[in-house]
């Protein structure tokens, strides 16, 4: 009961304010989109996704997704990065999961992405932006094995994550 009181309390107070990244952002981000996360979550979450957008508009993302030999995919190079700039509803919810090595993970009959805080409080704002894009890659149809092999880091959602690792913390893009 006191979960759903303070999820109303948060959804009231965000709909009474306005955030660009939710509003207005150019790249997958749905005007309806949402976080159900406490105030200090959130703030992160909505820097972070600012930063999703600074990244993958960089000229650094695109040479880099452009010039990897990618898998799990039909499409060339530039069409998923097309995709990637599609628009897309999406929730965010923080959760705890302890003894997890699940940063964060979603399911394709639902709109939610779950975070897990034991790893998100201690990350920086360009971590959370490459697993937030590595979890909406997944809303827009994009996979990967569930099974660590030397492949999966070819699949377009670890493509992402490889990319920040370049292109995020660089003042060049």
């Amino acid at each position: 009961m006191k979960f759903i009181l303070i999820t109303i309390f948060l959804l009231l107070i965000s709909s009474c304010t306005t955030s660009p990244v939710l509003q207005n952002s150019a790249i997958n981000i749905n005007k309806e989109s949402k976080i159900i996360a406490n105030a200090k979550d959130t703030e992160k979450i909505k820097l972070a996704l600012d930063k999703r957008i600074e990244v993958q508009n960089s000229q650094c993302f695109k040479d880099f997704m452009l010039n990897r030999q990618l898998i799990d995919t039909n499409l060339s190079n530039e069409q998923v990065i097309s995709e990637l700039n599609k628009e897309v509803y999406f929730e965010v919810e923080t959760y705890y999961k302890r003894y997890s090595k699940v940063y964060g993970y979603t399911y394709p009959n639902t709109p939610r992405i779950w975070i897990n805080k034991k790893y998100f409080d201690g990350a920086t704002i360009c971590n959370v932006a490459s697993n937030l894009n590595h979890e909406i890659s997944h809303k827009q149809g994009f996979t990967h094995s569930y099974k660590a092999t030397s492949s999966r880091p070819y699949s377009v959602p670890y493509s992402i994550n490889a990319a920040y690792e370049v292109c995020c913390e660089r003042k060049d893009h």
